[in-house]
């Protein structure tokens, strides 16, 4: 049987991208604890990208 395509991504992340998004948040609640407004918008910005690349990742795994 051959392969079914995963999805983009699947290869690279066989976790998905929670491993990133665990991260971000960590680094997220880090920088709201410090009072670091900047870093606080570039943790969320990266948490966005990485939670809409998670639920792409989802959603071509349910389509299959």
């Amino acid at each position: 049987m051959k392969n079914k395509n995963l999805g983009k991504g699947f290869e690279k992340y066989p976790d998905g991208y929670w491993p990133k998004i665990e991260y971000w948040t960590g680094l997220l609640m880090q920088a709201i604890k410090e009072g670091d407004a900047e870093g606080a918008v570039l943790c969320s910005s990266k948490l966005e990208y990485f939670t809409g690349k998670q639920k792409e990742l989802v959603d071509n795994l349910t389509t299959i």
